[in-house]
C-alpha cells in the first residue's frame, strides 16, 4: 500500500489507518498509468508477491516518487537483494588522504562484515539516480557531506535506503538517516578546556578556504560554535586557513603568530596530515616556549605520528557503526530511523598539551 504525502516530494510516511481498498486501487492505477505498466505490476512491485524485472520495479518506484506517494516498508523489505552497498565519496581538491582512507576502509570493513560488497562512486553528479535507476545496490552511504548537499535532496525522491555520515544541515531530510561527531559539543569542550587552563587568545588553524566555501558541514559547525562559545567565556579567537601546499603550514603559522603575538594556544581543525607539520614547527621555534595545542577532528592516532598533543578525535568506526545499523534496518523494512540524526558525543584525549 502506498499513501499520499503532503507536498510534492515523495517521502516515507507511517501507514494511515483506515485507508480503503478502493483508495489503494485508485493510487495503484495512477502509478501504473504514469509508469506505463499494469496495475498488477504496481501491486507486485510493492508487495513482492511475484518476481518482476528489477528495471520494471524501479520504474514503478520512480513513478510513485514523482507523483508524491510514499513507499511502504515492504518496498525496501521485498526488493531483490544484490548484497551490494554503494558508497558515495566525492573527491575534492582539498580532500584529505588520511581522512578519505580512514572513512573508506572503516566503511569497507563494516559493509564486508554485513555480508555485502562495496560499490564506490567518487563524484556527486546524478550518481544516486543512476544507482537507483539501474538497481545497482541495496542502499547508499554518503560520505564527505556538505551543508546543502545535493545528494540529500536527491535521496528524498528515491526508493533506495540512504544514510549519511555527516549532517546536511540545510536540507530537510525525511528519508535520510545521518550521523556525525557532535562538533557543536566539540567546540564547547574546546572552549571549556581553554577557560579552565587560563588560555584567552586562541589561534585556530582551519582547513583550506575552498572547503568552507563549498559548505563542508563539520568544518562550518565547529567554526560557528567555537566562536559562539568563545564569546560567552570572553576568549579571543583568530582564524586562519590552511594553505593549498601543506609544506607552507610553517609559513602561515609564522605570519599569524607575528600578527597576533598575544596568542597563547593553537587549535587545529584541519586535515590530519597538517598536525605533524604544525607540531614540529612549534616545537622547534628558537627562544619560544611550546604553544599549547589541541587537534579537533583527527583520528585518535597522533602519537603514532610523533605528536603527543591533546585531541578530540573523529573516530570513523563509531560513525560507520551507526550508519551500518541504520542502513541494515532500512533494507529490512524498518523505516523508524528515517529522517533522524544521531550525534556522537566527543571524547577528549588529554595528553597535557592544551594548558599553560
Amino acid at each position: 500500500m502506498v499513501e499520499k504525502c503532503q507536498g510534492s516530494t515523495a517521502r516515507l510516511c507511517s501507514h494511515v489507518p483506515g485507508n480503503s481498498a478502493q483508495t489503494t486501487k485508485s493510487t495503484q492505477a495512477k502509478i501504473a498509468e504514469f509508469a506505463g505498466v499494469s496495475v498488477s505490476t504496481v501491486s507486485y512491485a510493492f508487495s513482492g508477491r511475484r518476481k518482476i524485472a528489477p528495471k520494471t520495479r524501479q520504474k514503478v518506484l520512480d513513478a510513485a516518487a514523482q507523483l508524491g506517494y510514499s513507499l511502504p516498508s515492504s518496498a525496501y523489505e521485498n526488493r531483490a537483494r544484490k548484497h551490494i552497498i554503494a558508497v558515495s565519496a566525492p573527491i575534492h581538491s582539498y580532500s584529505s588522504l588520511n581522512g578519505y582512507s580512514a572513512f573508506f576502509f572503516e566503511t569497507l570493513s563494516g559493509i564486508r562484515a554485513s555480508g555485502s560488497d562495496l560499490l564506490l562512486f567518487a563524484s556527486e553528479a546524478d550518481e544516486l539516480e543512476r544507482i537507483a535507476r539501474n538497481d545497482l545496490a541495496d542502499g547508499v552511504i554518503l560520505l564527505d557531506v556538505k551543508r546543502n548537499d545535493p545528494r540529500a535532496f536527491t535521496a528524498e525522491h528515491l526508493s533506495l535506503p540512504v544514510v549519511s555520515i555527516g549532517v546536511p544541515v540545510n536540507v530537510e531530510c525525511k528519508k535520510v538517516f545521518s550521523t556525525d561527531l557532535d562538533f557543536k559539543r566539540a567546540a564547547e569542550i574546546t572552549i571549556q578546556h581553554a577557560a579552565e587552563s587560563g588560555l584567552m587568545n586562541i589561534l585556530v588553524l582551519g582547513d583550506r578556504e575552498q572547503a568552507y566555501k563549498d559548505g563542508s558541514n563539520y568544518l562550518f559547525r565547529f567554526k560557528k560554535y567555537l566562536g559562539r562559545y568563545a564569546l560567552e567565556f570572553g576568549i579571543a579567537v583568530n582564524f586562519a586557513y590552511s594553505p593549498k601546499k601543506i609544506m607552507d603550514i610553517a609559513e602561515v603559522l609564522e605570519a599569524e603568530l607575528t600578527k597576533f603575538p598575544e596568542t597563547d594556544a593553537l587549535v587545529i581543525n584541519s586535515a590530519a596530515e597538517v598536525v605533524p607539520i604544525a607540531f614540529n614547527y612549534l616545537s622547534h621555534r628558537k627562544g619560544m616556549k611550546p604553544l599549547p595545542m589541541l587537534s579537533v577532528g583527527s583520528y585518535g592516532n597522533l602519537p603514532n605520528q610523533g605528536c603527543m598533543i591533546d585531541e578530540i578525535p573523529f573516530e570513523p568506526h563509531r560513525a560507520v557503526s551507526l550508519a551500518m545499523r541504520a542502513i541494515s534496518r532500512q533494507m529490512n523494512g524498518d523505516i523508524s530511523m528515517c529522517g533522524k540524526s544521531e550525534m556522537i558525543e566527543p571524547r577528549y584525549l588529554d595528553r597535557g598539551t592544551f594548558k599553560k
